[in-house]
């Protein structure tokens, strides 16, 4: 059976590949991106880690919320409603 931490572990191996991925692709495209960017620097560290601990974070809630919400329920009475 896959408990809660289980299905927040894989929400955020998913979100893990996902910001590497976006990180990636990112920083290439700030050079490209740098004369619309006004108050910042295109490849600012603190840039970059804010928005990977943002989605970090939602991506927590985002894992979280279902999980809880799928271990509340009974399985035998999932099973039995067919």
């Amino acid at each position: 059976m896959i408990g809660k931490s289980d299905a927040v572990a894989s929400g955020l191996r998913l979100a893990a590949g996902g910001v590497a991925l976006r990180l990636a692709v990112a920083l290439p495209l700030s050079r490209v991106m740098g004369d619309f960017l006004f108050g910042i620097e295109a490849t600012d560290p603190r840039v970059y880690t804010a928005i990977a601990v943002s989605v970090g974070l939602v991506s927590v809630a985002t894992a979280y919320v279902p999980a809880r919400r799928a271990a509340s329920v009974d399985p035998v009475s999932v099973l039995n409603s067919d």
